[in-house]
């Protein structure tokens, strides 16, 4: 009885309503000295950590791809259907390690942007740094660069050049880089129904490649979409659009709002 006493009055101060604590701004340090140039470093060591980690990604997906798909294709007593079911899963390996090099690809063009912000920041006062102070330069940094996107700007017709983003930037590295690894991952799609659908010769080879198309036309327009909604603010003036960016560029967030 004692035991079970012991347990209800646990559960009991355990279900107590939380009550939060406001915090007493008097008590700030109106002189704290920020050391930019450290958290520069740190913004500049993980836009190349993402770098990194897409690479080992790319990596480790040509290491499945270099070993399953020949396995498959040389076992001669392994029925079609069950290489197709083989080609899927390494494609849907490929699709999900596609949408987290998107995903570091983003990361990697908001820390760009969040050491050009730290930089700028170096030459204000500490005391006058406060959360509209420091959006407000984050979001300069992100009209330099963004700006030359953007048709008939400050006007409610205003919209994002996605042609001329798409031209600026479909050969860089980083773009290179995923359109290969989009390219191999739509080949395992096709394949796979291929495979799959090996019993109706002729439209499985159509069906195929239009899954082909369909799939790499998709990440491409996925790669695509993540990073210029980096910039969609430009455009659409929303706090929802300048979040979405600045709210990954916590190297920015040493204030208290």
């Amino acid at each position: 009885m004692k035991n079970q006493e012991a347990v209800d009055a646990h559960e009991t101060e355990n279900d107590e309503e939380f009550k939060n604590t406001e915090i007493n701004y008097e008590k700030l340090n109106r002189e704290v000295k920020y050391d930019f140039s450290i958290l520069y470093d740190k913004a500049n060591q993980e836009l190349v950590n993402q770098q990194q980690k897409r690479d080992q990604i790319i990596a480790i997906y040509l290491a499945i791809f270099s070993f399953i798909v020949p396995f498959a294709l040389s076992m001669q007593n392994m029925g079609m259907l069950v290489k197709g079911i083989i080609f899927s899963l390494v494609a849907i390996i490929g699709v999900m390690f596609a949408l987290i090099i998107v995903r570091y690809r983003v990361y990697k063009e908001v820390y760009w942007l969040c050491c050009q912000a730290l930089t700028n920041l170096m030459s204000f006062k500490h005391e006058e740094l406060d959360k509209a102070t420091v959006q407000a330069v984050y979001y300069r940094c992100m009209w330099k660069k963004g700006n030359a996107y953007v048709i008939n700007p400050d006007t409610p017709e205003s919209t994002f050049d996605k042609k001329g983003f798409f031209q600026k930037n479909i050969f860089s590295g980083e773009t290179i880089y995923f359109l290969i690894h989009a390219f191999i991952t739509a080949i395992m799609s096709g394949f796979a129904v291929i495979l799959i659908l090996s019993f109706i010769p002729v439209l499985n080879i159509i069906v195929g490649i239009l899954v082909l198309l369909a799939v790499f036309v998709s990440l491409v327009k996925v790669f695509f979409d993540e990073l210029m909604a980096v910039y969609y603010v430009l455009v659409d003036h929303k706090d929802k659009s300048f979040n979405k960016a600045f709210s990954k560029a916590w190297f920015l967030h040493f204030y208290i709002d």
